[in-house]
């Protein structure tokens, strides 16, 4: 069964009363009406939002965080918060995940408190910056808790909630092993770094090397790769096929062909793309659409 991504409309979101927890894929292309909603406000529920694409400074009182993609805002009940929108080429994209306080005080044990992953610590308190590998792993972990949500089968509600507490887990344990204050350290190169960004979603369907973007951005190969990886924690290489493979992903999930997949990304040739997928997520791309299919 392939299951379309239909984004949430805002007027459409339905109260948290009596719900355990909401999920919402959002993606907007037309700002302007979006951001006269966008005002500073509360809610009684713990809220976990995840950057797919965008630019976006959000605001958790008293601070004011610039996202990029992958990055994660954890919002605990009471409080103001608000995303402020800069007008970019890219849509506006992100999962946001809403979970009932009592949802989570019953589904943790005496051992493992789930608030943990909203809660200050090593001095890291409302914003995560992840790994380019921890990026794919929660956004896959998202995609799976929406599809759930969005299924009657049989299972469906269980596997959502198994979902929601891997991913909690995980956020818990990113923020606990993390060093104190690594992710306060301001980026360097910034607008290198977001030229950069900029370049590899407008060309996402070529076939681009790290050498294609140097020679755009008219920096040294060296250069580009050394200021990427110290302020993405990833290498310019891995960003690229991971960002196209989690567009692949998708596609896949869609009901679009391989072969055309591998046309769209540039890819080249079946066996190219079958290596990095594989590599990516550690089972071929078919296997991968059928435990997909299973879990539905």
């Amino acid at each position: 069964m392939n299951l379309k991504m239909i984004p949430t409309a805002y007027a459409k979101k339905p109260s948290m009363e009596q719900r355990d927890y909401q999920i919402h894929y959002n993606r907007d292309t037309a700002l302007t009406p979006l951001k006269s909603r966008l005002k500073s406000h509360v809610h009684p529920h713990y809220e976990l939002y995840f950057l797919i694409s965008g630019q976006v400074n959000y605001h958790v009182d008293p601070h004011r965080f610039a996202l990029k993609s992958g990055d994660m805002i954890l919002i605990r009940p009471g409080q103001p918060h608000h995303a402020e929108l800069i007008q970019s080429k890219d849509p506006y994209e992100r999962y946001i995940l809403w979970l009932h306080p009592s949802y989570l005080e019953n589904s943790s044990t005496e051992s493992t408190d789930l608030q943990i992953a909203f809660k200050s610590i090593n001095f890291q308190d409302s914003h995560l910056s992840l790994s380019g590998d921890m990026i794919v792993l929660l956004d896959n972990l998202l995609h799976r808790i929406w599809v759930q949500s969005q299924l009657q089968e049989y299972g469906a509600d269980l596997l959502a909630r198994i979902y929601i507490k891997e991913l909690l887990i995980i956020v818990a344990r990113a923020k606990l092993n993390d060093p104190p204050c690594e992710r306060s350290k301001p980026l360097n190169n910034e607008k290198l770094l977001a030229e950069t960004l900029d370049y590899i979603h407008a060309h996402i369907h070529e076939a681009m090397t790290v050498e294609h973007i140097a020679n755009h951005l008219f920096v040294s190969r060296s250069f580009l790769s050394k200021m990427f990886t110290a302020n993405m924690n990833i290498s310019l290489h891995k960003y690229i096929v991971q960002k196209k493979m989690s567009f692949a992903k998708q596609e896949l999930l869609s009901g679009e062909s391989i072969h055309l997949i591998c046309e769209k990304f540039g890819f080249g040739d079946y066996s190219t793309f079958y290596r990095a997928f594989q590599r990516e997520f550690g089972m071929s791309p078919r296997l991968y659409v059928q435990s997909m299919k299973d879990v539905r």
